[in-house]
């Protein structure tokens, strides 16, 4: 996701929201990552921290993930950013 302008605070916010999304056991199994440069979110699943016997396919892990996607993508909005990347 590329964002088009530059804002610390919104940044955070952003950051905070997607952070705040629900997760399995409250794991918070993502790691989210801003491009300085570029200005860009990276998400990741953080597979090292999963719980292998709650969720051994990594079903919920996924859906977490997703929730975090989701919750950044609906704070990006907010600001006026485009979440696609357009």
């Amino acid at each position: 996701m590329r964002i088009t302008s530059f804002d610390a605070a919104i940044l955070q916010t952003c950051v905070s929201a997607a952070a705040a999304a629900p997760s399995i056991h409250n794991s918070q199994p993502w790691r989210i990552r801003v491009e300085q440069e570029t200005v860009t979110f990276h998400v990741r699943a953080a597979f090292g921290g999963g719980l292998r016997h709650t969720d051994p396919q990594g079903r919920a892990l996924h859906l977490s993930v997703g929730a975090c996607l989701l919750n950044l993508h609906v704070a990006m909005a907010h600001f006026g950013w485009d979440p696609g990347g357009t």
